[in-house]
């Protein structure tokens, strides 16, 4: 198996009081990401919205892959609820959640194809194809340019109660 090697800008991922320098050159960027999945944008509804993270949370307390990473959303959740009902309050963009809302999501092309049974996304309505969405690969390379330093932590954006 070959090495793929790109050239980027040198960016900082800081994590509490961990420090992470990045080369300009990185071995094996897919080690880092090792799936070839696309960035898809669909349009869906603020019920579907929620039903797609109440089936990420669904497997809880075991680890799952599932489990939904976001941003721009908050979620508030209670484990003693059965699955499909924990959800106790969601926020999108920083306001309540609007069941008959449409909202533009990215999601990965996996997920868009109602992969780990989000079939909530393949039923929403596309706004970018499969094939002409952006590798993520290239997107988080590019933003971590852009960015330069990318400091993490909690942000209290899934909260168990």
């Amino acid at each position: 198996m070959g090495v793929t090697r790109v050239a980027m800008e040198p960016f900082t991922i800081e994590r509490g009081w961990e420090r992470v320098s990045a080369q300009a050159r990185i071995a094996a960027p897919l080690m880092l990401i090792p799936f070839n999945n696309r960035v898809v944008v669909v349009e869906i509804a603020g019920a579907a919205l929620r039903r797609a993270m109440e089936n990420g949370l669904s497997l809880l307390p075991q680890p799952s892959g599932r489990f939904p990473q976001v941003s721009g959303i908050a979620l508030q959740l209670d484990l003693a609820r059965k699955a499909g009902e924990r959800v106790t309050a969601m926020q999108v963009g920083g306001a309540p959640l609007v069941d008959d809302k449409i909202y533009r999501v990215a999601v990965l092309d996996f997920l868009a194809r109602g992969g780990d049974d989000y079939t909530m996304f393949r039923d929403a309505t596309r706004v970018t194809p499969d094939n002409d969405a952006p590798m993520l690969v290239n997107e988080v390379v590019g933003y971590l340019r852009r960015l330069g330093t990318a400091r993490t932590g909690v942000e209290g954006r899934i909260v168990v109660k």
